[in-house]
């Protein structure tokens, strides 16, 4: 009997060993299985390597463009190519007109006198002479154009307010002149006393003649200062005549 009990004890344990063995081989197979699987996974066949380089290839493309292109608002540089020059020489340039804008030279006046106590400016080097057209009457020649001159004096007034005998002597004045055309005759007052402007234009052996005056009455006698040039030359002129004017006396 106990040798009949050690024989089923012994074939009892065999059994058990082997069911054991079998399940520590099966739960490896299983482990190896898994493990060659994941590295199954990881690699990728030939065609998901394709996919993943044109992947990549996009990628970097649009990278070197985002890094090519420079962002909004930024300023970038352009290279201009200059024209090929012409066998034919350009045209030298046309000299510069001068400047109607362009300061007048200063003028240096020196002070002169007239008859009855009349006092006034005229600019250096303006030779006087006693004028022939009337008494009275002194008159500065410009040493550069005989076209324009100066005058001034003063003779005894005659009757009747000054504006009323320049009035009366345009009538005749304007009679004798070619083209004559009056531009103004004004009464107004000079130092405050009673005076007229007188302004006018008319043709003449030598040209167009513009010419202005201011005369003015004081201590019995009729005053004036008096400015005559071409037209194109007015311009110049009338600083001049205002120059006169303001440093005129009585």
């Amino acid at each position: 009997m106990k040798l009949r009990f050690e024989r089923r004890t012994a074939r009892s344990h065999r059994q058990i060993s082997s069911r054991w063995l079998a399940s520590v081989l099966a739960v490896g197979y299983l482990v190896v299985s898994a493990l060659l699987g994941s590295l199954m996974l990881a690699v990728p066949t030939n065609s998901q390597q394709a996919r993943i380089n044109s992947d990549m290839a996009r990628v970097e493309e649009a990278l070197r463009r985002s890094q090519a292109d420079p962002p909004v608002g930024t300023a970038t540089a352009r290279v201009i190519t200059p024209p090929t020059p012409s066998t034919t020489p350009p045209a030298p340039p046309a000299p510069d007109a001068p400047s109607s804008s362009a300061p007048a030279p200063q003028i240096q006046y020196v002070r002169v006198a007239g008859p009855g106590g009349m006092r006034t400016v005229v600019p250096v080097g303006w030779p006087t002479r006693r004028s022939t057209t009337g008494v009275g009457s002194i008159q500065a020649d410009d040493p550069h154009d005989a076209g324009r001159y100066l005058r001034f004096g003063s003779a005894p007034a005659p009757r009747g307010t000054v504006y009323d005998s320049h009035r009366d002597h345009e009538r005749t004045f304007a009679k004798s002149r070619t083209d004559f055309e009056r531009l103004r005759l004004e009464s107004t007052t000079f130092h405050g006393e009673p005076a007229v402007t007188w302004e006018f234009e008319h043709d003449s052996a030598d040209g167009r003649r513009h010419v202005s005056s201011l005369s003015w009455r004081k201590y019995g006698r009729e005053y004036f200062v008096y400015a005559s040039s071409a037209p194109t030359r007015w311009a110049q002129t009338k600083p001049i005549f205002d120059t006169m004017i303001a440093n005129a006396k009585p």
